[in-house]
């Protein structure tokens, strides 16, 4: 509480005006009814013009909620499609994202993942210029460790 489960639960076929329904106001009320803004912003993770001050920045962070296995979202901007799809399979997964020439912006990692390609080498930063047409293998940073377990780093000071 509040959701639209609680609505469900409370017997409602439309979207009410809030989430109390013995206030007794609007069962019928398009205001709570955007919900696909949610999975375009929340779970793909586009957010156009995060600063409310570029319409041709667009910052893509999506959200691996655990148990979805995919995700695919795309937004209609001023400037042209911009498109994000990320497939999840355990420790591993693949973000793919196209955005229109001229758009500029950054996709930043979910927490708990790093890069898991030279192409874009994790370097220690959350997140990554975005290209036009780019994919992007990650790793979770838990599995990394395992992985890297044991290995001695090259201490490139002394070179």
């Amino acid at each position: 509480f509040p959701s639209y489960g609680f609505w469900i639960y409370k017997g409602a076929t439309s979207l009410w005006e809030d989430f109390y329904p013995e206030q007794n106001n609007s069962m019928n009320h398009h205001f709570w009814g955007d919900v696909s803004a949610w999975f375009i912003k929340a779970i793909a993770g586009i957010k156009l013009n995060p600063d409310s001050n570029d319409i041709s920045r667009v910052d893509i962070c999506p959200n691996f909620i655990e148990n979805l296995t995919f995700a695919d979202g795309w937004h209609h901007s001023p400037m042209g499609k911009i498109a994000v799809q990320w497939k999840k399979d355990g420790d591993r997964a693949v973000i793919s994202i196209a955005i229109p020439d001229g758009m500029k912006g950054r996709l930043y990692l979910p927490d708990g993942w790093i890069t898991d390609e030279s192409e874009y080498p994790y370097d220690g930063v959350n997140y990554m210029t975005l290209k036009n047409e780019m994919e992007v293998k990650l790793i979770k940073s838990e599995a990394f460790r395992k992985m890297t377990e044991g290995v001695t780093p090259i201490d490139i000071s002394k070179r």
